[in-house]
């Protein structure tokens, strides 16, 4: 499907460049205009000069068995200009293993993502820009999707030929990077990402109050939860044997340890479905990821104006108490497969159970919660959409989201245990779930 090796389908991946950067910006063009403006758009003619692709994350520690990911880095011109542009693509189509490409379409990944861009984003971000706030949602820039229910029957040559295609920005050229999961986030990089993710959780939750409309019925596309459950237990299945095994191995807490996970085992269905479920006003539910965990972020330093490194930098750490449009970590947030209406404070969880060290987690966990609340605040004032809840029911809301977080992990076992580092991380958050009781 990915060959664009030949000459023939060179010149394809060259055309059905030219429709998408059409498509895209066409689109623009479109939204430029006032609302008044009615009639058809002059379509925008774009040459493709040239494109180099490539691997999309080689080397990144990206690993996917839900989606095949291309880059493209794209030379053309608009209308027949003088001037060259280059714009820098990730491409995202069903994987080509069989197996892989059959669970894929079994969970819908491809469908849920590309309504995501196409839709969901896409009405929060009209809203944001009709309320006049000074909001941003940290995604990459989407430029073309499409979606089939159904795969074609013939597997095709060409990227045009892909049932499912989701095209965005490659935020790498941008100076954007990944962080080494074994080695866990910084607390500068934590708070990022918890202020982008709590963007996203406020403005979906504010966007739900002030139109009445309930999210899960303005986008059904959303994981349902029963749905979400019935995946997530067979995960489960899968990987509590695995657990077992490594807990049984780690004397002289690891057995006790299993003893209490092995109660709750039976149960996991059920729990499951209990806390997908978008919890009862005045607790918050709202547009979630329900991935977020440190490989599906990117992070980038800010240089100041005079490029000198900052004492924070040179450090490696940052200071919660500071104003965050003084902040060095920009993040952005990707993969929204497994997007969902219900609990923000899952993803939280998520999180800080999977992407901080136990030293970060134990110093900094109450402080981040806090700062999480604060974002999350700000963003729903800036809507102007009052919250008729406390940090105290985000602090309720987020002992129950440890343990999803925890059956999430037991579902993803390997990542848990993919090195010395990890399965400390596993074990100290065990521990302190069986102290407070949680497990």
């Amino acid at each position: 499907m990915t060959d664009v090796s030949g000459n023939n389908s060179r010149e394809k991946t060259t055309q059905w460049l030219e429709d998408v950067l059409q498509t895209y910006y066409t689109y623009l063009e479109k939204e430029k205009r006032p609302p008044e403006q009615t009639g058809a758009v002059d379509v925008v003619k774009i040459s493709v000069i040239d494109f180099d692709i490539g691997p999309g994350f080689s080397g990144d520690g990206r690993l996917s068995t839900l989606s095949d990911l291309l880059s493209l880095k794209v030379f053309y011109k608009i209308n027949d200009g003088e001037e060259e542009k280059t714009e820098n693509l990730i491409v995202k189509i069903p994987p080509n293993d069989k197996s892989d490409r059959e669970m894929a379409q079994m969970a819908q990944v491809d469908k849920r993502e590309i309504h995501f861009y196409t839709e969901a984003a896409i009405d929060l971000q009209k809203w944001i820009k009709s309320r006049n706030a000074d909001i941003k949602l940290s995604i990459p820039k989407c430029y073309f999707a499409k979606y089939h229910a159904q795969p074609l029957q013939d597997d095709g040559d060409n990227l045009s030929d892909a049932e499912s295609v989701l095209v965005l920005q490659d935020l790498r050229p941008l100076g954007f990077t990944m962080r080494d999961f074994n080695s866990g986030l910084t607390l500068d990089e934590a708070k990022a990402a918890l202020k982008q993710i709590a963007i996203v959780h406020g403005t979906s939750w504010a966007f739900q109050e002030s139109t009445g409309e309930p999210l899960d019925d303005k986008w059904d596309f959303a994981y349902r939860p029963r749905k979400a459950a019935s995946a997530y237990k067979m995960m489960i299945e899968q990987g509590f044997p695995t657990l077992a095994e490594f807990l049984d191995r780690q004397k002289p807490e690891g057995p006790e340890l299993l003893t209490k996970l092995k109660a709750l085992h039976p149960r996991a269905a059920d729990l499951l479905c209990e806390l997908l479920v978008p919890p009862a006003p005045p607790a918050p539910s709202c547009l979630t990821h329900m991935d977020f965990w440190c490989n599906n972020l990117l992070f980038r330093k800010r240089t100041p104006p005079d490029g000198s490194e900052t004492e924070s930098n040179k450090n490696g750490s940052s200071e919660l108490e500071s104003d965050d449009d003084n902040g060095e970590t920009e993040c952005q947030i990707l993969d929204w497969q497994m997007m969902a209406i219900s609990r923000p404070t899952h993803d939280v969880a998520l999180l800080l159970f999977t992407s901080l060290t136990p030293e970060t987690r134990h110093l900094h966990m109450d402080s981040l919660l806090q700062y999480y609340w604060n974002v999350f605040q700000e963003t729903a004032q800036k809507l102007g959409v009052e919250i008729p809840f406390d940090f105290h029911c985000i602090k309720e809301e987020y002992k129950k989201s440890q343990l999803l977080a925890l059956l999430l992990v037991v579902g993803s076992i390997d990542l848990a245990l993919d090195g010395s580092s990890t399965e400390a991380r596993l074990m100290d958050a065990l521990r302190d779930m069986a102290r407070d009781e949680l497990i």
